[in-house]
């Protein structure tokens, strides 16, 4: 059976488990190794979009999990905007400073948003490179990237929470040899990919804000 959807996850999931009785757990196992792939280096990957600064508070794209960089290119300015932590920027320390063009931003609200310095005299779009995380699966979002092209590690993923509730902890080495094991490939692909000068990179942009 092919793995392409949330629903034949959870089917194939209840079928390696020869389980009929795990309907309500089987996303909890889903849910929990999500959070570990989360966690992983192999699973991240860059995505450059635009951002547009338009108060002294600006929300991160939703699958944001690290900001690596933020760059002014436009018409009339380009170059980078500092990340500095939220102490650098604070009025105690850089005076008090009116509206104008942003110099300077900060991650704020645990890592859910920018806090903006000083606050933007109007809108600025910016460049905005950063760490996506995995989009958790849903009813209403049933795959992505990591379902489509490695349904696998999805699978031994949350066989391998599955098997601790089901007290079944001889199992767990197995699952957890075969998730780290798929790892490892998705480590060396995404390396391949990196330095290889024939590997074309993709860029999604889009305006946020």
């Amino acid at each position: 059976m092919a793995i392409t959807s949330l629903v034949e996850l959870e089917t194939a999931i209840a079928n390696w488990l020869n389980r009929a009785d795990l309907t309500d757990r089987i996303p909890e196992f889903i849910a929990l190794a999500e959070a570990r792939f989360n966690r992983l280096e192999a699973i991240q990957y860059e995505r450059l979009d635009t951002l547009v600064l338009g108060g002294a508070n600006v929300a991160f794209p939703t699958d944001c999990r690290e900001v690596l960089s933020l760059y002014f290119n436009d018409a009339t300015r380009r170059g980078p905007l500092d990340i500095r932590s939220p102490e650098e920027i604070n009025p105690s320390r850089m005076g008090p400073v009116v509206a104008g063009v942003p110099i300077a931003a900060a991650v704020v609200s645990n890592g859910a948003a920018l806090l903006i310095h000083p606050t933007p005299d109007q809108s600025y779009t910016v460049w905005i490179t950063y760490l996506t995380k995995l989009a958790a699966l849903s009813d209403s979002a049933t795959t992505n990237w990591l379902l489509t092209s490695h349904p696998d590690l999805y699978l031994f993923g949350a066989l391998c929470e599955a098997e601790p509730y089901l007290k079944n902890d001889e199992r767990v080495g197995l699952w957890k040899s075969k998730v780290d094991e798929g790892l490892g490939e998705l480590q060396s692909l995404a390396e391949r990919r990196k330095f290889s000068p024939n590997t074309p990179i993709l860029r999604q942009t889009q305006a946020i804000g």
